[in-house]
């Protein structure tokens, strides 16, 4: 599932194919995907609109257009992705959306899964109820904004509405990287395991953001690559344990997280 190092890398290349660029058609093959937006919605608020540019707070990509008017809220879920056509090209396979421009090229929201989402909103604030960005948080605003947390480690590190960014996959790296086991009560770290957390989480979201989400480039001794069966933990070579947490699986090293 795209979380926030891949959604940045959609991010820029949303940025690169539709900045500056006018919308002369919008089609939604799967309406799914647009709902609760009715019919030709969508396509009647963008028809004329230029993009502004595009932000992102967590797992979500905000477009803005003008002149002003509504955002486009782009959501991948599990397998969405943005994908450049030239003009001319036609739509790859589970295109779910599909934005045209002036000159013929354009932009497919491509979802073989149907778990994304493309709404519209009246402006570009961010919506209520997500957390701070994962990525630029400050250690302070880190502090503040997980105070009072409960529940295990990977389940807060990945709620939403504390801290935007963080899904099934960096928590099992940051809480690695930070050696903490994933089912820990977040009640029980002291405020030296929260300073290791958030150094943990600017520098495994920050290499993943360098890298484009790339794991063919990743640095040696990431655990991300060893999750699954047969696994070993890159730092002591002991064999990975398996858990449940937060609803998810999850993978740690049972010798070097406490």
């Amino acid at each position: 599932m795209p979380e926030l190092p891949e959604v940045e890398t959609f991010r820029r290349v949303l940025e690169r194919a539709a900045t500056g660029r006018t919308v002369t058609g919008f089609e939604n093959p799967d309406r799914y995907v647009t709902r609760p937006h009715r019919g030709r919605e969508i396509a009647r608020a963008l028809a004329g609109r230029t993009f502004r540019g595009f932000e992102r707070r967590g797992k979500l990509v905000i477009a803005t257009l003008e002149p002003d008017g509504p955002a486009l809220l782009l959501h991948f879920g599990m397998t969405g992705e943005p994908v450049p056509l030239a003009a001319g090209a036609p739509a790859p396979a589970f295109t779910r959306a599909l934005l045209r421009f002036h000159g013929g090229d354009g932009v497919a929201f491509r979802d073989p899964r149907k778990l994304g989402r493309l709404r519209l909103a009246p402006s570009a604030e961010v919506p209520a109820g997500l957390g701070p960005d994962a990525l630029g948080i400050s250690w302070s605003a880190f502090r503040e904004t997980l105070r009072g947390a409960r529940g295990g480690a990977k389940a807060v590190l990945m709620d939403q509405g504390r801290l935007a960014g963080i899904g099934n996959l960096y928590s099992d790296e940051i809480l690695h990287r930070a050696g903490i086991r994933p089912g820990r009560a977040w009640s029980s770290l002291g405020e030296s395991d929260l300073r290791t957390l958030h150094r943990a989480t600017r520098a495994v979201l920050g290499t993943m953001v360098r890298v484009e989400a790339d794991w063919d480039r990743l640095p040696r001794g990431w655990l991300l690559p060893r999750r699954g069966r047969d696994g070993t933990c890159p730092r002591c070579a002991a064999p990975l344990a398996r858990t449940a947490a937060a609803g998810r699986t999850s993978w740690y090293c049972p010798r070097c997280q406490r």
